[in-house]
Order: structure tokens, then C-alpha cells, then sequence
């Protein structure tokens, strides 16, 4: 039997059909499907480890590829000139580590997916977060996720996009689809609804640190396509997660978390601990996480987290802390970040602590949260290898990689390899590095230089040392 199917149209399922399967050669079919796997899978290898962590590697990688899924042929033939990505389920998820992993082995699907952003937004006047089955759906969780694929885009460099239409999309969302209180008071309010029916996803926290993320992407993207006085409004407006930033707010001896606040400025009192708990979905001001967990979620704004709560040593102190009490959510994505900001304060040593910590919540047939349509995965992909993207950049923080030899082929033909000397259990600390031969002494490497191609030599130990302390310049 063969079975095609079309959101177009029966003759174009038909067509399809035709075309995708046209004889009945079964041993021809899995022949191609099988060199297309290992096509997309062969972009990153690990060497030195075992079946079940190669299994278990690959399974991640594959998972990382499955969505979103490319519809560009299943339109009319007027249509087909234009990129058509669908079922993100959704972008909230994905942008994390979803997008930052496809701008490495996959730039050309990167770049049809902000292409059909664009025939999305051209045709339907909103391109959203969920895109499933041809049908836009605005989930509102924390703003337009949009604005956050196309800018991670734009600052890693994917090529072959036309980012002068892709300004026209995250300007449009950044002037006329954040709601109207964000625009004006600058914060997203407890008694504020989100739009297209789905108040219960927006949350005064959580929703307003979302649309200041929202913002600084805008911002980077009018700025490098000739909207000067676009850019410098949003280079402000991404600054008003601080406008929920509640400096009474207490717990465990720490003063001052993001919080939930009232139209009328009040803000909502609130235990930081207090919100999604995995289970219910209490009204305390965030979507899936607590006061604690979006108090670190400012990634564009990262010497302003630090300088709010009291410089490098208060924030190293307070964040090892969220960390060994367990109020840091490893399960879900708000969270994804949060283990490498210890780099941004000179301490890498306790980010590639705190990463293996993550990492051994992967068990051998389990994440520790939901998949979110490769976002875990990705994550793995990354933890394993010994990257991680700071997002809002061009850059990747190093840690501890979990193989002693790693390569990333990429679609240019150039390979990118990672080398971990002393790799083995226990040896989870950076003490040297050395980038095609020359010394390197700060935890991050640019997208630019990975995609030359090289050599990343790291020399691993159980005990750390000064390495890459003296990289930060915040006080």
C-alpha cells in the first residue's frame, strides 16, 4: 500500500505520490531513506564512547531534525517558489537550543524557515509561535517567539535570507502585536489579557520578561537593516523586564526577584518559590516557572541581572544557591540557560559543574522534561559536545564535553572538531584550552569561528583551576 497526504489538495497528494514513490521497489525505498538519515545524522560524530551512548546521542540528534518539517512542495504550483515550514509545536520551546543547533549543520532549512516566517506573515498578517497544519495559532505564552528564531538567525549569521523582509515581520510584531500596557507602562500586567482567547498562558512575569527578549532580538535586527530609530526605541524597550523586577520580594535570605504587578503599579505578593510546579498552573505571575527561575531569565541583559542583585559575587552566590536548594528547573526551558551565566562571572568552573549535574538527568531511555519538539534533545546534543548557545549572540560557552573526540560537519564542507584530553568520570573541569594551536582563556567560541572549521583542544580534570576567570568584565 502507499499513502500520500496533502493539506493542498487530493490531485496534489496525488502529484506528490507520484513523485516521492513512483514504483513499487520496497528494498529502493529503505535504501534512500536509510542514506538520508545518515546524511542528516552524520553532521556531528562522537568517538571514544559506547553503543548505549552513541544509541542514545544519535536517537537526541534525530529527534533534533524531526520538526519543523518542510511543506514547501505541498502547495499549488504558483505557491512553490515560496518556503513553507510546518508543525512548530511551538517556538517557545525551540528557539532555546532548537535553532542554535540548526544554525550550525542545517543553515539552509534555518534560512527557509525564516523565509516562510515571511510568506506566513505576508499572507496571514501574523506569523506565530505555533504554526500547525497551515493554521497560525497565538499561544501567548511570553510574547512572539518569532522576533526570537529570525534575530538568533540574523546575529549567527545565517546566509541566504532576505533580512529586509524578515524587519518588516519582527518590526510589525514589535509595534503592533505586543499588547497595549507593555507598550506603554513597559510590563504586561496581572489583570491584562493576551490575545486570541489564552489568558491563562500570559503571566505578568513571565510574559513580560518574554516581550523584553522580544525586543532586544527586534532591536539587533532593525539595527543591521538600516532602522536606526527603530532600533534604539527597542534597545530601551528590552530593558523593561526590570519594571517587574520587585525589590521587596524575599526568600531564603535573597532580596529582590521578578514578580507579578498590577495595571495599577502594584506589585502582586508573591513567594518567588510559588508558581508552575510541574503540575498546576497556579495564577502567580508566570507560565511554567517561579521567581526564582525567571529571575534569570534576562540572557540578553546579563550585566544587568548581576548588577541588580549586587555584582558578581552576590549573583555567584545567590545562583550556586538557587542551584543546591533545587529551585532551578532542569525539566524545562526557562531553565536551559541558567547553568552556563556562571561563565559571564568569571566562573566557568562552576557552570561546567552545574552542566554535568544536567547532564546526568539524562538517563538511558529518559529526559528529565518533555522533549518539546527536539528542545531536550538539543539540549543533550549540546551538553554532550561541550557547547551551549548564549543566546542573543553569536556565541557558545564551553564546559566539560562527555566523549574525548567530537566533530561537526558542516554544510560548507569544513569540519569543526572538539577535543577533550583527560576526558573520563569525574574530569568535568575546563583546566586549558587551545583553538587551532593558540592558546584560548575565555569560556566562549563565535559561531564565525566554528564555521571555519578547526581544531578546539581541551584539557579536562576533576578539579578545577583559574582557566577562564579572567574573562569577565562585569564588577
Amino acid at each position: 500500500m502507499k499513502i500520500a497526504v496533502s493539506f493542498a489538495s487530493a490531485p496534489r497528494a496525488e502529484a506528490l505520490l507520484a513523485q516521492e514513490l513512483p514504483g513499487w521497489d520496497m528494498a529502493a525505498v529503505r535504501s534512500a531513506a536509510g542514506k538520508a538519515w545518515n546524511d542528516a545524522l552524520g553532521r556531528i560524530t562522537i568517538d571514544g564512547v559506547g553503543a548505549a551512548d552513541r544509541r542514545r546521542f544519535y536517537t537526541a540528534l534525530y529527534h533534533s531534525v524531526i520538526q519543523p518539517r518542510d511543506r514547501t512542495q505541498d502547495q499549488a504550483d504558483s505557491e512553490r517558489a515560496s518556503p513553507l515550514y510546518d508543525d512548530h509545536y511551538t517556538l517557545w520551546d525551540t528557539y532555546h537550543t532548537v535553532y542554535p543547533l540548526m544554525s550550525l549543520i542545517r543553515p539552509s532549512v534555518y534560512a527557509g524557515v525564516i523565509g516562510s516566517f515571511v510568506r506566513t506573515w505576508e499572507r496571514y498578517g501574523a506569523a506565530d509561535t505555533a504554526f500547525i497544519a497551515g493554521r497560525n495559532f497565538h499561544v501567548g505564552q511570553a510574547g512572539d517567539e518569532v522576533d526570537n528564531v529570525i534575530g538568533e538567525g540574523f546575529l549567527r549569521g545565517v546566509p541566504n535570507v532576505d533580512w529586509q523582509k524578515a524587519a518588516n515581520v519582527v518590526l510589525f510584531n514589535a509595534f503592533e502585536r505586543r499588547r497595549p500596557r507593555y507598550l506603554v507602562d513597559g510590563y504586561f500586567a496581572v489583570d491584562d489579557r493576551s490575545p486570541e482567547g489564552t489568558p491563562q498562558r500570559s503571566r505578568s512575569g513571565s510574559a513580560t520578561m518574554g516581550m523584553a527578549l522580544n525586543d532586544y532580538y527586534a532591536a539587533k535586527v532593525a539595527a543591521g537593516t538600516a532602522h536606526p530609530a527603530e532600533a534604539a526605541l527597542l534597545e530601551t524597550r528590552a530593558r523593561n523586564w526590570r519594571n517587574v523586577w520587585d525589590p521587596r520580594a524575599a526568600s531564603d535570605g535573597y532580596t529582590g526577584f521578578v514578580g507579578p504587578r498590577f495595571a495599577d503599579g502594584r506589585f502582586q505578593p508573591n513567594d518567588p518559590k510559588r508558581g508552575w510546579d510541574g503540575r498546576t498552573h497556579d495564577n502567580f505571575g508566570f507560565y511554567e516557572g517561579t521567581g526564582w527561575i525567571y529571575s534569570y531569565a534576562a540572557v540578553h541583559d546579563v550585566p544587568g541581572m548581576v548588577a541588580i542583585m549586587g555584582g558578581r559575587a552576590a549573583f555567584t552566590r545567590r545562583l550556586q544557591h538557587a542551584f543546591d536548594a533545587g529551585l532551578i528547573d532542569f525539566t524545562n526551558e526557562p531553565s536551559f540557560s541558567t547553568p552556563w551565566l556562571f561563565s559571564e562571572v568569571g566562573r566557568p568552573d562552576l557552570a561546567s559543574k552545574y552542566a554535568d549535574i544536567v547532564f546526568r538527568r539524562f538517563t538511558a531511555d529518559a529526559y528529565p522534561g518533555d522533549e518539546d519538539s527536539g528542545a531536550m534533545s538539543s539540549h543533550y546534543v549540546f551538553n554532550r559536545l561541550g557547547l551551549f548557545p548564549k543566546l542573543g549572540s553569536d556565541l557558545y560557552y564551553l564546559h566539560a564535553p562527555h566523549q574525548p573526540r567530537s566533530r561537526i560537519m558542516l554544510e560548507s564542507g569544513r569540519t569543526f572538531m572538539i577535543v577533550a584530553r583527560g576526558q573520563g568520570a569525574g574530569a568535568r573541569y575546563i583546566r586549558a584550552a587551545r583553538l587551532n594551536g593558540q592558546p584560548l582563556d575565555t569560556p566562549f567560541v563565535s559561531q564565525a569561528t566554528i564555521l571555519q572549521g578547526g581544531t578546539l583542544e581541551l584539557e579536562l580534570g576533576r578539579t578545577p583551576n583559574d582557566w577562564g576567570r579572567a574573562a569577565s568584565s562585569l564588577p
